[in-house]
């Protein structure tokens, strides 16, 4: 049997961690915009190669599980590995321009989601990330506005890591689309 000392001790400890669990469950939504101008660039180029899931900055290994398109728009979901005990997931849809739009549109969903706990598979934290890019015809190249929203867990967003992972995410992924464009560039 228990003794009360260890009973009570027991309801704080199920108590401390049900909270650490509620607080990083809670799902706050971070936010970042980013507007360039990609000279010498054509907008159906750039769309292309933001809407190819290998073109993305981190390499990973992925499977497409399913695809689907027409003549004006390809949508396709994606499986990856993030990490040694993460698991990702991303849906991916391209439209082509149109007139009454004016510009390209490639909308991204990426889903992550890892264990909270060493050595057991539950339970699980996700986050998720939505990143919308238009992309439109601008003088003699292409601008790209790119909106991210990524919900995080509360902890990661009241430490500001939610907000700048989305930023480094934004960073790295103009690098890797500028790469791209410099060696595929029809004007080269």
């Amino acid at each position: 049997m228990w003794s009360r000392r260890g009973r009570a001790r027991a309801g704080w400890l199920a108590a401390a961690l049900a909270a650490v669990l509620l607080v990083h469950a809670a799902r706050r939504p971070a936010q970042h915009e980013t507007l360039v101008y990609l000279p010498d660039a054509y907008p159906a180029h750039v769309a292309h190669l933001l809407a190819d899931f290998s073109h993305r900055h981190h390499q990973v290994d992925w499977v497409l599980e399913e695809e689907q398109n027409n003549l004006t728009w390809w949508r396709y979901t994606v499986r990856y590995e993030c990490g040694a005990r993460c698991q990702g997931g991303a849906t991916v849809q391209a439209e082509a321009d149109s007139p009454a739009r004016g510009h390209h549109l490639v909308h991204e969903l990426d889903r992550r989601c890892e264990p909270l706990l060493p050595l057991l598979p539950w339970p699980t934290s996700c986050e998720v990330t939505e990143t919308v890019h238009r992309v439109r015809g601008e003088g003699a190249g292409a601008a790209l506005e790119q909106r991210s929203t990524a919900r995080c867990g509360a902890l990661r967003t009241l430490a500001g890591s939610c907000a700048a992972s989305l930023r480094d995410d934004a960073a790295a992924r103009l690098d890797a689309l500028r790469r791209a464009l410099q060696r595929r560039s029809p004007h080269n």
